[in-house]
């Protein structure tokens, strides 16, 4: 009887700190919402650098509660190169971003199956197969070509049978490519090198058309066996 009362009062401190987590997440994102509200990114990179050495630690906290307010990963990215350079600007989102993403990861797995269905729908059932049989191959592929959006990826490996520290490691290393190459965008444009920016929007392009070609191969394959 006393393991039992244990366990439920283990269960309502974490049930308390989740939810004051989540409250306090929810409080900063709505913050960020209005700070950002109609601002362009270069006032964004003039705001964040007004900062100082907090300017980093802003930058990672706005990354975190990216995906409550809606900003796109590209988007934080280009602002990370523009802001940091090429290698901090990496390092810096990375980490932003992946923070994030476990808090999508833990809030689908606490929410459950019946919500990831009603949200997300029955389509990505067959991802959720995949994830289950090799967490970290699936959500590695899944992170270097994005066949799926960043925060819908999180959700469903947040159902499936996925370890979370399997997850961390697939996200952070998988996000690398398609993280870098908005980042050196950014900093193209902070040199001000036509010569880069061609070059960094052509990577943009083949990244965004990886998709593509990527369902094209499987559907070839599919059709040949």
């Amino acid at each position: 009887m006393n393991r039992k009362n244990k366990m439920n009062k283990k269960r309502m401190y974490f049930g308390g700190f989740a939810f004051s987590t989540l409250l306090l997440l929810f409080l900063v994102s709505a913050l960020v919402f209005r700070l950002m509200k109609g601002m362009s990114l270069q006032q964004l990179k003039v705001a964040i650098e007004s900062l100082g050495s907090m300017a980093s630690i802003v930058f990672i906290m706005i990354c975190v509660v990216r995906g409550l307010v809606f900003i796109p990963c590209g988007l934080l990215s280009i602002l990370g190169g523009l802001i940091f350079g090429p290698l901090l600007g990496t390092v810096f989102t990375l980490v932003g971003l992946t923070a994030g993403s476990v808090i999508t990861f833990y809030l689908a797995r606490g929410l459950g199956k019946s919500w990831a269905e009603r949200a997300l729908g029955h389509k990505y059932d067959r991802y959720e197969g995949y994830i289950s049989k090799d967490s970290f191959y699936s959500i590695f592929l899944m992170r270097v070509v994005p066949i799926l959006p960043f925060d819908v990826v999180s959700s469903i490996a947040g159902i499936s049978r996925a370890r979370v520290d399997k997850y961390i490691l697939a996200t952070l290393l998988g996000s690398v490519p398609g993280v870098f190459i908005y980042v050196f965008f950014g900093d193209s444009v902070r040199s001000l090198s036509i010569k880069r920016v061609v070059f960094s929007v052509v990577f943009i392009a083949v990244f965004a058309l990886m998709p593509f070609f990527y369902k094209y191969v499987i559907k070839l394959i599919q059709r040949t066996a």
